[in-house]
């Protein structure tokens, strides 16, 4: 690994709340992280986004990728905490953004810690909560 290091883009700072807010209800499926990320920005992560995000996420500490769940680390939770609890998420959001940029990551983590997302398990995922929204009553999930 080189000493290369890399900024965060933008939906990393949405990927990385996602992640935090699924953890609060247990060790989250990848399918409950694309959930919540619905919830804050009323959209679904791009592959692109949701693979590359916890590709820079796990190379800087604030997540990890383990049997196909994605948990906060300390570092992660303490981020998204250090903004107002009681902000709308959209701020927090906003706050968490302002914070990764500040920061870089490695250029590429060590290969036993790289969790490059296959497209398909995360289309598996993506179809998964949309069977979930599709099931739960009026009003979401």
């Amino acid at each position: 690994m080189s000493g290369e290091r890399e900024g965060f883009v933008w939906s990393d700072a949405w990927l990385l709340q996602a992640i935090v807010y699924a953890a609060r209800e247990g060790p989250p499926r990848l399918s409950d992280v694309i959930a919540h990320g619905d919830a804050i920005e009323h959209a679904i992560f791009t592959h692109a986004e949701f693979s590359g995000g916890v590709s820079r996420l796990v190379a800087a500490g604030y997540t990890t990728l383990k049997a196909g769940k994605l948990l906060p680390t300390s570092s992660g939770s303490a981020l998204v905490a250090s903004a107002s609890p009681e902000a709308p998420v959209l701020e927090v959001q906003a706050a968490v953004g302002r914070a990764l940029s500040a920061r870089t990551h490695p250029a590429q983590a060590p290969p036993e810690l790289n969790p490059i997302v296959p497209a398909r398990m995360f289309e598996e995922a993506v179809a998964a909560y949309h069977a979930r929204f599709s099931a739960a009553p009026e009003g979401g999930t």
